[in-house]
């Protein structure tokens, strides 16, 4: 389906859930434990906006189709475009810096570039869903280094770790493992986190879980975050030791996934489905806290979404009302302020002093 300036989605829960894939077997994930209690409150009561960014877009390179977002200590941002085949990076104040790449499957080109990172050497590390490998470039767009990750399965995470190493969230019909890290030829160094397969709590086993699986991946210090779309759970892996601890999120206002009471015939009849009730969407972490929205429908296109957060101190809320939280920065969270319209505005937001 082509995507005009006209029509645009950024980070649906669709494009990140539907990817047709089917549940795996594996062993038990550990035993869960629920997560403290957690309140309830409004996004805009525990947030305020610190300042907001409106990203450039000459006609030579509009935002089509917004699949990853990422930014550094400096402000800049990086955006990935599916549509495009691109991966655009801005300065602090929206301008447009530089365009990567192109649609394609040579050298510095894509085909779905959905995980653009800064690195911790300061590259810029681009990981491909459908052509499966990882590229590097420097901040002028040069071609570093490339390495194919064709075997491991379908990318859905990825994050560039300190002494180049790459930790990606795969689905496979291979491995019982959900993450893999590498070295930057591709050998696979280790596999962790063997979750088997992945089913709403309470819920029968029904083929169409493996139409909505999809995993979502972000790393802090030396720490994994992993979550899943149809799960309310949350898997935190340790990168030192593989150990894995597995935290149950019962947060108001969740609505359960419930099995279809009819086959499906076609895409759309699955989205209609998908969407009465909550779906996670990208799980993002930084000093800032965790911020993992829950939306019924897609994420930029008004549809409900729940926030679960966990701030720094320990705290966990759920806020409803929340807007479509994209990613993050060292102070919080990253907001799409421009929902369904052309022009692409995020803001930076920090938690209140006194919520």
């Amino acid at each position: 389906m082509p995507f005009s300036r006209h029509s645009r989605q950024v980070l649906s829960a669709v494009s990140l859930g539907l990817v047709l894939a089917a549940c795996g077997e594996g062993e038990a994930a550990p035993l869960a434990e629920s997560a403290p209690e957690i309140g309830s409150a409004r996004f805009d009561d525990r947030f305020k906006l610190v300042r907001s960014v409106t990203l450039e877009q000459p006609d030579s390179a509009l935002i089509v189709r917004v699949s990853g977002i990422d930014l550094d200590s400096r402000g800049r941002i990086l955006i990935g475009d599916v549509s495009e085949g691109n991966v655009k990076l801005f300065a602090r104040d929206g301008r447009l810096l530089r365009v990567i790449g192109r649609k394609g499957m040579g050298p510095g080109e894509f085909e779905q570039p959905r995980y653009p990172r800064f690195g911790p050497d300061g590259l810029i590390y681009v990981a491909d869903a459908q052509n499966p490998r990882v590229q590097v470039f420097d901040t002028t767009g040069a071609l570093v280094a490339a390495t194919p990750v064709l075997t491991l399965g379908l990318i859905q995470g990825f994050r560039p770790l300190q002494g180049r190493r790459l930790l990606l969230a795969v689905e496979s019909t291979e491995a019982r493992e959900v993450l893999a890290e590498l070295d930057m030829d591709g050998h696979v160094r280790r596999r962790m986190l063997a979750v088997g397969e992945i089913r709403p709590t309470g819920q029968p086993e029904d083929p169409a879980w493996g139409n909505l699986r999809a995993f979502s991946l972000s790393v802090k210090d030396d720490t994994a975050f992993v979550s899943n779309t149809v799960s309310d759970s949350l898997w935190m892996v340790s990168l030192s030791s593989g150990d894995v601890r597995r935290l149950h999120l019962p947060f108001p206002g969740y609505v359960h996934p419930a099995a279809p009471t009819a086959r499906h015939a076609t895409i759309q009849e699955l989205i209609r489905w998908s969407h009465g009730f909550h779906l996670s969407s990208t799980l993002s972490v930084s000093e800032g806290g965790l911020y993992l929205p829950y939306v019924r429908g897609v994420l930029n296109k008004g549809d409900p979404i729940l926030l679960v957060t966990r701030s720094p101190s320990g705290e966990w809320q759920a806020l409803a009302e929340s807007p479509p939280v994209i990613g993050t920065y060292d102070g919080g969270p990253v907001v799409l302020l421009s929902p369904g319209q052309e022009e692409i505005r995020i803001g930076l937001f920090r938690p209140r002093a006194n919520p």
